[in-house]
């Protein structure tokens, strides 16, 4: 039987970050933690590895480059998702931690995707990468990334300065005590999503989005409004069934959680408007 392709995946191998980005896509800003140990999830990699392929692949957190298992996680999910485009999406500031693994990853195949909101922290990627790979490190300008690396005319590396356009997590608290998410038009905030057929494998299951991942540990940790938190629950990812290719195709439709999401709020104009001014840094060259 032929494997059944999803253009674009992420795994999810970590709710702790070292950053607190407001309005983090996966309420990683409300210190929800965690990491997820390679050998708790080894046998669904190579349950899902027999049977998808995924042109599009990240290892995504939280922040990867904190989960302790994170070179046998590279190496796991390798194996069985190699592709062109196999990355780790990082803010890149604990880079350090693997110096001694980067160069393995990069035989690999594996990329370093950086993306940052701290024009610092991209500074200091630039520096270590440029140290790292011995100032042999290719740079030029790239259009879905500010800055895209090459090593031996391989990818290595695409860096980007991050703006949030779109608005996740609540609105606040009520007068209960209770936060509250937001109340939208689920199909116009799914048409409007960026992230809509970016798809996230945790715990043994297929997820709609990160964002779906994210809410469900925070409405667990926190006082939330109970109707809200109620849809949050709801939801169930795909499993894997004699049903998956179809569990799969509808992956790309909306699902009622999409009503909790900000995007309606913002119109696509106006996300078109706001990224034209965005000003892309450039870092000074390396010397």
């Amino acid at each position: 039987m032929s494997k059944i392709n999803i253009p674009v995946a992420q795994w999810y191998i970590s709710h702790t970050c070292n950053l607190s980005c407001k309005n983090c896509l996966s309420y990683n800003n409300f210190n929800i933690s965690g990491h997820e140990r390679w050998a708790d999830n080894a046998d669904d990699v190579a349950r899902w590895g027999e049977l998808v392929t995924v042109d599009d692949f990240s290892i995504i957190g939280g922040e990867p480059l904190g989960n302790p298992d994170l070179h046998l996680w590279v190496e796991g999910l390798h194996k069985y998702f190699s592709t062109e485009n196999f990355k780790i999406c990082t803010n890149g500031v604990q880079l350090d931690r693997w110096v001694d693994h980067i160069a393995k990853w990069t035989e690999m195949g594996v990329i370093l995707e950086i993306h940052t909101k701290d024009k610092s922290h991209l500074s200091d990627t630039w520096k270590f990468l440029n140290h790292a790979f011995a100032k042999d490190i290719q740079w030029r300008k790239g259009t879905d990334y500010d800055w895209i690396g090459t090593y031996n005319d391989k990818p290595v590396c695409y860096q980007s300065m991050d703006s949030s356009f779109l608005t996740w997590g609540t609105k606040g608290r009520n007068e209960h005590g209770e936060y509250e998410l937001f109340e939208t038009n689920p199909k116009h905030t799914h048409n409007l999503c960026q992230w809509s057929n970016c798809h996230y494998f945790f715990r043994g299951g297929l997820w709609k989005c990160g964002t779906i991942v994210g809410a469900q540990e925070f409405v667990n940790k926190y006082p939330v409004r109970r109707d809200h938190k109620d849809k949050i629950l709801e939801y169930k990812p795909i499993t894997i069934s004699e049903n998956l290719e179809q569990d799969i195709e509808n992956l790309r439709y909306m699902i009622p959680q999409c009503g909790l999401c900000n995007n309606v709020l913002k119109t696509r104009n106006r996300l078109d408007s706001i990224a034209k001014k965005e000003k892309i840094f450039v870092p000074a060259a390396h010397t």
